[in-house]
């Protein structure tokens, strides 16, 4: 699936997919994450560009509506064959069918940076040494930002205690993410909303 490259790092920001939509009250929050399959543009009554989305995710498709405000904000973003991630609400009036109505719309990769709180990453104590902490700082200050970086030191799988960085923190991208599971000892890196 194309959606596939991203599937670690969609599974800790997303809180629904598309199989579960039903099953979530009208007005409900959710942030969802699909490979956009087609873009209807068009006109509110107040002549407005607005845009009704199809996507697809790793279980089913579902419509998302971009109304004016949030279209200005994301046009760039909506293109076929696209992942993005969307914040938003519920919305179940339109015959039943469930959709979203779009707050925000993000690439997956600004999705890390804006929704991101927090990094964990998974410490082996049987792999993690001087050269893979020397790395991992290095890395570190090249993704200066704002987000919390915690450490679970692991020893035969099971967490003896968290660490949390006292004066590191750093803002998550795809490439952070992708050159820190390169580190020798780094188990997991997962971003937190």
């Amino acid at each position: 699936h194309p959606l596939d490259r991203y599937k670690d790092v969609l599974r800790s920001i997303v809180n629904t997919g598309s199989a579960d939509l039903g099953r979530r009250k009208k007005g409900r929050n959710v942030i969802i994450a699909g490979l956009i399959n087609g873009v209807r543009v068009i006109q509110d009554k107040r002549g407005n560009t607005m845009a009704f989305v199809s996507m697809e995710d790793f279980y089913g498709s579902f419509e998302a509506i971009v109304f004016a405000s949030c279209y200005r904000k994301a046009r760039e973003e909506l293109v076929e064959e696209n992942a993005v991630v969307i914040k938003g609400k519920i919305s179940n009036r339109d015959r039943g069918e469930t959709k979203i109505i779009a707050d925000k719309i993000y690439s997956v990769n600004r999705a890390l940076s804006a929704l991101a709180r927090r990094v964990v990453l998974t410490l082996k104590s049987d792999l993690f040494d001087e050269k893979s902490l020397a790395s991992l700082k290095e890395l570190m200050a090249g993704f200066p930002g704002r987000r919390e970086v915690l450490f679970d030191w692991c020893e035969n799988g099971n967490e003896l205690f968290r660490i949390k960085s006292g004066n590191c923190s750093v803002e998550p991208s795809l490439e952070f993410v992708d050159k820190i599971r390169k580190i020798d000892g780094v188990g997991n890196v997962q971003v937190t909303v």
